[in-house]
């Protein structure tokens, strides 16, 4: 096969982004160094840094601009600055992306960040493209702006190229992460957040298959995916040869080759193939220069193509290609060169001289003007044409054309030709109708244009434009149906600068009525569609033309669709979307100047809608007289009368009216409105001189009339601001004040104090006009501040900052209080949060810049109040808000808005604590109790503790428990007295109901008392006490005893030795009610220990200390026999519960000795030193030497005195089971512990736990209590991490007996292998472990350096089977193998080997606990495993993983994948495990699969020896051979030889190979087989066979066959030993061949039964010639028995031999005689 060039990266247009579909490819971003960050970037990078994406989100928004030049002038330096930002902000983005990278739970935050910055891209791409079309469009363009732009374009693009490949990368990790192996899904589609159609993924994935020459794989994947038709190969296969002429298309013949080869085709004979029959000029000539290259062109093709040359140079045939040109071109929409109306524009700015031809910018639309036209007869033809064309023909054809070309230049008739054009050619011009029924409004403007430059037009006349707007009116609404033509004309009329509205409204009611008349149409054919289409179409024409019935009539229409459409939508006749449908029937209304509809008002009215009524009329400018009668349908007269006097009031015009807006009073006027009406107000008899201000006031005479002549009397006074202030104050109008600030010399404290007396209500004590006189003529320079603080006091007190807001929004705009009232303000207007929010800042900001400044001005308006006087202001105005307002939205709004904001932590004045009040007010917002917010939330206020008290006693008497305690703690309250009320409460409710009845509830009441205490932290004897008060409610003893309970752990806790003697009488009080609980149970035949055993806590070891046993005899009355039992009972359940310290506290309390007990108590002593085992008590002696009852008996005061001690002898003979290295005391010490520990009745548990752990300091060699102390892994970890060989026996052990549980184990048991593996492989160093111990590996891995398993580790399945459900350790090895493989670890050798290992020692934990939901987990998870290891190459490692799990059945996909790779072979490289089971595998694997390759299964069988296998090979292929005779004829060709040959030889091997593994019966038949296709080799000359013989056919060719050996085989092979007295009778007897005989003789007996069935063959026969009597004489003298011998010769009639007999022996006769054969 010739070899082509490689792919140019083109795979076809639909299969682009595929490339990763049927396998997997990832790639890493560079890791980059981090940048610097520069100042204007720190709050983006620290958004970044803390993963907030609403500050990154919110700096880009403010980054949005950076390219907005608002002056052409600007530097470059700024534009560059500009750049340079964003450069940095991306180095910035990319160094977080490589960062995150690592990091699987950041991909997301990644993403979303990646996402806003594309955006951001974007939004910068559409900036820069925008202004550089406005500058283009306003003549402002220069060429340096035009390269900036471009550049900026440039770096754009750059960059989102670069964030489009993160987010690619990206997607791509998490579809591996998320996805499994088949959830295919293209680069594209991810990239455009778009999906393909199944058509377009399946064509792609088909050519992807085809170009991998994966043909199966696709074909199962196909079917699986589409269906069984999508997986037809006849469909792939035409599919990939469409493709791969796609790619020659596109040059990349490599890609087409490679396609070819994997459909099974010849490349090279396909490329000729296309080049030979192709009508393509330019793809003749590719394929005819790469065919050349490769030498496949032969003399006759290559003259073919000269001769094709030739004709091509002398007649040309360009016309299909510039054919197809044309149609792409209009298919596409780029025809034409001038895309914009730009071109147009620059061609009307240009000379008027200058002509203009729509042909020459736009191209021809008609057929193209060329010599040769596509109608000629040799514009097309096929390469393979010219093959049969003699050399006369060829010659013909270019001499034709040769003459034709010439005299096509003179007189060729063609249709363009112009005298022929011009004499009879009809010449049609396309006017503006065309274009627009063609869709392109662009296209007719300029046709517009063209003609009007062709008639030399200097300006476009108007009649013209209105024209034409006619025109495509009229068109538009007999077309309103067109979807390209309606909407053209409205864009062509916009482009006339047009309002193309009128058209839009007929457009839109045309469309609607058509709706509506088409649903009532019985007959619904496009016939009667269109008919109506146009009868609607011409009564709107006759509307613009003015017919008022046609008018009249579309309305009528409308008003029955609109009712039709409002029914459609399932919408209320009378609701405001209904309202919205009829605003279509009032446009049209409207615009015709028809009556408004009333319709809809009408329908308002008849349902007593008078909002909707009201609104939709206003909203519409109803006329009056249209009103009035629609009021008569509202059924409420009330209503009726109402509106009616509304509308009276109300005057309103309609739209068609002009509006005529009638001055109103000016504001002066209104302003001196209040002046009037106090002329007759006596004035005040207190003023000031307005020459002098200290001067003594005196009476004013009447005021003026008009405010003008106020201020004339004011400028002649010698201060005029001072006298327009107290005008104010006096006559109680603010506006003089506001004068007086517009004067030079004013005071702005003045003006703001005297606004603020004229404004306060007179109403408003004490704020008379009196008390405003009084107060003002106070006034001077030096206290107006101090009188400005004094009256805002007053205004805060009586809630009227309102005022105070006003004044400061006219005289101090900037002052920093403002911001605060104007947060205030909005907080009573009920605005949004935020926008509350956002005046608080702003005062927040203003503020901190105030205190920041070194010497604020105080002169300054905007600092007019001091920083204490602000904060204590700011305090008022708080305190005065929490206490009057009563709406808790607006407190909760102005709580969170001021502890958002965190204003009150930078006040030096000691404020209110928000925080607590906001935490207040949402727990008791919804409790109905007040809040006195300003004592409340100052702690220093003396009434705070006495306020918080009743604040809680409230919620109390309200039952509102919860909401107190959360209020107490917040408050900093103790909880006591609040949980016991709701203690009480809730026992109260509890008894008053008939839950009290029950045992369950009510011992459920007693454990949430408990809990609620522990909860709140109640202290000890309170809680105790409430338990020893409510005993009294107890039922039965069981109850009292779990109450007794509950407060004994309650005073136990208590360390106070006044309490000491309290909590043993609870004690025993406690025991007695368990005994007699006990003794009822059992007496009612109840009792039922549903109990479970506690876990043995070593601190009851720990702290048991047996030298301090002695007795307390508190209790001093005697127990019955009974309660004596039942006392035995209940320690002993105590000891058996490890609850060890209790049954100690149990038995000194009650004065008894408990047998078990002491048991326990002299394990302890003896492991731990304090006795030795010769040393114990008689009692535990006697148990040592033979064990008895325990018993239960009273201890007397006087103990009495041990007898002799138990020798070492004695306990030495009872140590022979313990293989502890240790010295003999040790071995006594665990003998006798153990021994006491088997004799044990209920502390079995403690004993065998005393036993293993001090076992285990045995061989740790520690102290017994430095065992227990440690922690129980460490300790575990320190016993495996020894080198005793009972290490795993006494680690299980201590395991069960210290009750873990196998989570905790398996957590530790998975620390610890994942950590030895680590280590194994070399991916981390070893290292000393918290265990405290300097060898962390607890095993030693099943695996070499080379990743293979072998059979050298150790300690494995020891490990596995420390828990007692190994499953639990299985699911968490698998647990971290899932993780490990979701991760995003750099995929090394060692990461892949630890992987393998743990997923093997999880299938080894199921397996071991028969777990097979474990198994499907694990098995699942190799296949996953598997993939990455086929894409890393790492095939040792999945050998491994095979061998490890030894699921062969399971896992014949990782055959496939050595086999696909050609790696089969590690299979029988040196170290990889002879398992049995693999050689089976792998040789089943190959039968089944790949029957075909016997070589593999060759090397395969050879290379384990299999010898058996490897001859069942070689007897099948010979079978197979020999299976082709079966159908045709053994003819003597070279053919048929060598296949016998061939079979002869796989017999052969087959019977050497079945010999070595001693299978000789095998053999032996391998042999016969063999001897037979001898025989056959022999015989082809005679058209014999002896193959696929049946038993007639044998039985005829033994018979008749002269040549005994051959017969013989056959017969052997065939297993007939039946024939051979016909074969005697045939070739002896018959044919009397001797040599058949002896040579018979040689192999087969010839027993009397063989020569009687032949005597009776012979006797068959009717006339038997001489030669066949002797020959059967002869036959009958082999017969050794005589009597047998006689009665064959009798019957064949040969009297000597009968004779002869006879005479032979005289016995013989009489033998003869005897058996009554002769006389």
């Amino acid at each position: 096969m010739a070899q082509y060039p490689a792919p140019t990266g083109r795979q076809s247009q639909s299969t682009r982004g595929y490339s990763g579909a049927l396998s997997h490819s990832s790639r890493f971003p560079c890791q980059r160094s981090r940048p610097q960050v520069p100042s204007q970037l720190k709050g983006f990078f620290a958004g970044l840094q803390q993963r907030q994406l609403d500050a990154i989100a919110f700096f880009l928004r403010t980054k949005e601009t950076i390219f907005n030049v608002e002056k052409p002038q600007q530097s470059e330096v700024t534009k560059d600055d500009s750049l340079q930002l964003l450069s940095s902000m991306m180095q910035l983005v990319f160094y977080m992306v490589d960062e995150n990278s690592g990091q699987a739970q950041l991909w997301h935050f990644t993403e979303q960040v990646l996402n806003l910055v594309r955006d951001y891209l974007h939004k910068l791409t559409r900036s820069v493209v925008s202004r550089l079309r406005d500058s283009q469009l306003s003549g402002e363009s220069t060429e340096t702006s035009h390269k900036d732009a471009e550049h900026k374009l440039t770096v754009l693009t750059d960059y989102l190229e670069e964030v489009k490949g993160h987010i690619h990368v990206l997607e791509q990790r998490r579809s591996r992460s998320q996805h499994p192996v088949g959830n295919i899904q293209s680069p594209e589609e991810r990239r455009m957040g778009c999906v393909l159609s199944d058509k377009q993924r399946r064509l792609a994935l088909t050519v992807e298959g085809i170009l991998m020459g994966e043909l199966n794989l696709l074909q199962t994947y196909l079917r699986n995916r589409f269906g069984r038709q999508a997986a037809d190969l006849t469909y792939i296969l035409e599919t990939g040869l469409e493709e791969g002429l796609a790619f020659i298309y596109d040059r990349d013949i490599g890609s087409a080759a490679n396609m070819f080869v994997n459909m099974g085709f010849d490349p090279d004979l396909k490329l000729h193939q296309i080049c030979m029959y192709t009508m393509d000029r330019v793809l003749r000539d590719y394929l005819v220069s790469e065919l050349t290259k490769t030498g496949k062109l032969t003399p006759e093709e290559q003259e073919m193509v000269a001769f094709v040359h030739k004709l091509e140079s002398v007649y040309s045939c360009p016309s299909f290609t510039m054919a197809r040109q044309l149609k792409e071109e209009e298919l596409d929409g780029s025809s034409s060169r001038m895309t914009t109306i730009d071109n147009v524009l620059s061609v009307l700015n240009q000379n008027g001289d200058m002509t203009f031809d729509l042909y020459s910018e736009c191209g021809d639309i008609g057929p193209c003007d060329i010599v040769n036209s596509e109608t000629s007869s040799y514009c097309q033809f096929i390469l393979e044409w010219v093959r049969h064309w003699p050399a006369s023909m060829r010659q013909k054809v270019l001499i034709e054309h040769s003459l034709s070309r010439k005299e096509c230049y003179q007189h060729l008739p063609y249709f363009s030709y112009e005298p022929l054009v011009v004499r009879y050619g009809q010449v049609q011009t396309l006017d503006t109708d065309y274009y627009l029924r063609q869709g392109r409004p662009c296209f007719a403007f300029c046709n517009m244009l063209s003609q009007l430059l062709q008639s030399e037009a200097k300006s476009l006349p108007l009649s013209r434009i209105n024209q034409e707007c006619y025109q495509a009116f009229t068109l538009a609404v007999h077309n309103f149906f067109d979807q390209a033509i309606a909407p053209a004309c409205v864009a062509f009329i916009e482009i006339l600068g047009m309002d193309s509205a009128p058209l839009r409204l007929h457009l839109e009611v045309a469309s609607t009525i058509s709706l509506y008349l088409t649903s009532a149409l019985s007959d619904k054919s496009n016939k009667m569609i269109q008919k109506l289409q146009h009868f609607i179409a011409y009564t709107l024409e006759e509307c613009f033309s003015g017919n008022h019935d046609c008018q009249q009539k579309v309305l009528t229409w409308l008003t029955g669709a609109t009712y039709w459409r409002i029914k459609t939508l399932h919408l209320h006749r009378v609701t405001t979307a209904a309202g919205f449908i009829w605003q279509l029937v009032l446009l049209w209304c409207i615009h015709y100047g028809l009556p408004l509809d009333i319709h809809f008002l009408v329908d308002c009215a008849k349902e007593d809608n008078w909002q909707l009524f009201l609104t939709f009329a206003q909203l519409y400018n109803y006329p009056t007289d249209q009103l009035f009668p629609i009021l008569e349908h509202f059924p409420s007269r009330n209503l009726h009368h109402h509106l009616l006097c509304i509308i009276n009031t109300v005057h309103v015009q309609g739209m068609d009216r002009v509006r005529h807006t009638d001055e109103e009073q000016s504001s002066v006027s209104e302003k001196y409105c209040k002046i009037k009406q106090n002329k007759q107000r006596k004035p005040h008899k207190k003023t000031r001189n307005a020459d002098d201000i200290s001067a003594k006031t005196k009476p004013y005479s009447e005021p003026p009339s008009d405010l003008l002549l106020l201020l004339h009397d004011a400028l002649k006074s010698a201060n005029p601001g001072y006298r327009l202030c107290t005008d104010a104050v006096c006559y109680k109008n603010p506006t003089p004040s506001v004068v007086a600030a517009c004067l030079q010399d004013h005071s702005t404290i003045a003006c703001l104090l005297s606004w603020l007396l004229a404004n306060i209500p007179s109403t408003c004590p004490p704020f008379t006009n009196d008390y405003c006189v009084e107060f003002w003529s106070q006034w001077s320079m030096d206290r107006e501040l101090e009188m400005l603080s004094n009256l805002i006091d007053l205004l805060i007190t009586k809630s009227l900052d309102y005022l105070l807001y006003k004044a400061l929004l006219v005289f101090l705009p900037d002052c920093q209080l403002l911001s605060f009232l104007q947060f205030m303000a909005s907080i009573k207007n009920d605005k949004e949060k935020d926008k509350c929010l956002q005046h608080l800042l702003h005062f927040k900001q203003l503020y901190h810049k105030s205190r920041s400044s070194p010497s604020p001005d105080h002169n300054d308006p905007s600092h007019l109040f001091s920083f204490a006087m602000l904060e204590d202001l700011i305090s008022k105005l708080i305190g005065q808000f929490l206490t009057h307002c009563q709406n808790i939205r607006r407190i909760e709004i102005f709580l969170k808005c001021v502890d958002e904001s965190s204003i009150l932590r930078f006040f030096h004045h000691k404020v209110i604590d928000i925080s607590t009040l906001l935490q207040l007010h949402q727990v008791t917002r919804n409790t109905g109790v007040s809040v006195d917010y300003v004592v409340l939330g100052n702690k220093d206020h003396p009434d705070h503790k006495m306020s918080c008290d009743h604040f809680i006693t409230k919620l109390l008497e309200k039952n509102c428990f919860d909401e107190a305690q959360l209020s107490a703690e917040v408050l900093g309250m103790p909880h006591c007295n609040i949980t016991l009320r709701q203690l009480q409460s809730q026992l109260e409710e509890l008894r008053a109901s008939d839950m009290w009845s029950s045992a369950e509830n009510r011992w459920r009441y007693w454990n949430e008392c408990h809990e609620m205490m522990e909860r709140h932290q109640v202290s000890a004897p309170i809680a105790a006490h409430y338990f020893l008060d409510q005993i009294a409610l107890c039922k039965n003893d069981s109850e009292r005893v779990g109450v007794y309970k509950l407060a004994y752990d309650c005073l136990h806790q208590n360390s106070d030795t006044e309490e000491a003697e309290e909590t043993k009488m609870v004690f025993i009080k406690m025991w007695m009610c368990r005994i007699h609980d006990y003794l009822e149970k059992k007496k009612c035949a109840s009792h039922s220990d549903k109990r479970i055993a506690h876990k043995l806590k070593k601190d009851e070891l720990l702290t048991l200390d047996p030298r301090l046993m002695g007795f307390d005899l508190t209790y001093k009355e005697t127990l019955t026999q009974e309660e004596e039992e039942t006392l035995h009972v209940e320690v002993g359940r105590l000891l058996n519960e490890g609850r060890l310290s209790e049954a100690n506290r149990v038995i000194q309390t009650f004065g008894y000795e408990d047998r078990d007990f002491n048991i326990v108590t002299t394990c302890l002593q003896l492991v731990r030193g304090m006795l030795k085992p010769e040393d114990i008590g008689t009692d535990m002696r006697r148990i040592v030497m033979g064990p008895r009852p325990p018993s239960l008996r009273r201890i007397s005061t006087t103990a009495a005195a041990f007898p002799s001690t138990l020798s070492m002898v004695n306990i030495g003979s009872l140590i022979s089971q313990f293989d502890l290295e240790s010295d003999g005391a040790s071995d006594a010490v665990s003998a006798t512990v153990q021994i006491l520990s088997q004799q044990a009745v209920h502390a079995k548990h403690c004993a065998a736990f005393i036993l293993t752990a001090y076992n285990i300091s045995r061989v740790l060699h520690q102290r017994f209590d430095s065992v227990l102390m440690l922690e129980d892994f460490a300790l575990i970890h320190r016993l495996l991490a020894s080198e005793s060989t009972n290490r795993y026996i006494l680690a299980k052990g201590y395991i069960i007996a210290a009750g873990i549980e196998d989570v905790q184990v398996a957590a530790f048991l998975c620390d610890a292998i994942v950590e030895a593996l680590q280590v194994w492989t070399g991916i981390i160093q070893q290292v000393a472990t918290s265990y405290g111990t300097d060898k962390p590996i607890l095993l030693q891995p099943n695996i070499d350096q080379s990743g293979l398993r072998s059979n050298v580790g150790h300690g494995v399945q020891e490990l596995l089977q420390l828990c007692v459900q190994p499953a639990v350790l299985g699911s968490r090895l698998l647990d971290t193998v899932s993780a490990m493989i979701s991760s995003d670890l750099v995929t090394s050798r060692n990461i892949f080997t630890v992987e393998v290992e743990l997923l093997v020692y999880a299938h080894d934990c199921f397996t071991l606990s028969c777990h097979m939901e474990g198994i499907s987990s694990v098995l699942r998870t190799a296949r996953n495993l598997t993939e990455i290891l086929t894409d890393a190459d790492e095939f040792i490692i999945m050998i491994s993983l095979l061998i490890g799990l030894a699921r062969y059945n399971e896992m014949t996909y990782v055959f496939d994948v050595l086999k696909q790779q050609h790696q089969f072979e590690l299979l029988f490289r040196k170290g990889i495990d002879r398992d049995m089971r693999l050689r089976l595998a792998i040789l089943d694997y190959l039968r089944r699969f790949h029957p075909d390759d016997l070589d593999t299964y060759s090397m395969a069988a050879l290379n384990f020896t299999m010898y058996r296998e490897i001859a069942g090979m070689l007897e099948e292929e010979a079978k197979k051979e020999l299976a082709q005779f079966k159908d045709k004829p053994l003819e003597n060709n070279g053919e048929n030889q060598g296949i016998l040959k061939k079979a002869l030889r796989y017999y052969s091997d087959a019977a050497e190979s079945y010999a070595k593994e001693n299978c000789l019966r095998h053999a032996e038949k391998c042999v016969k087989e063999a001897r037979l296709v001898a025989l056959q080799t022999q015989l082809l000359g005679s058209n014999t066979s002896v193959l696929h013989l049946d038993r007639e056919a044998v039985q005829k060719f033994v018979c008749k066959h002269p040549k005994f050996y051959e017969s013989y085989i056959v017969c052997e092979v065939y297993g007939c030993q039946s024939f051979w007295s016909d074969a005697i009778f045939h070739q002896v007897i018959k044919a009397a061949s001797t040599r058949y005989l002896n040579d018979l003789r040689n192999h087969i007996q010839l027993t009397p039964s063989l020569i009687n069935e032949v005597t009776e063959r012979f006797c068959q026969e009717s006339q038997p010639t001489k030669q066949m009597c002797a020959q059967i004489k002869k036959i009958l003298l082999y017969c050794k028995d005589l009597c047998m011998l006689y009665k064959m010769a009798a019957r064949v009639g040969l009297p000597d031999v009968t004779k002869e007999i006879v005479k032979s022996n005289p016995m013989t006769e009489a033998y003869l005689k005897d058996m009554g054969l002769t006389t």
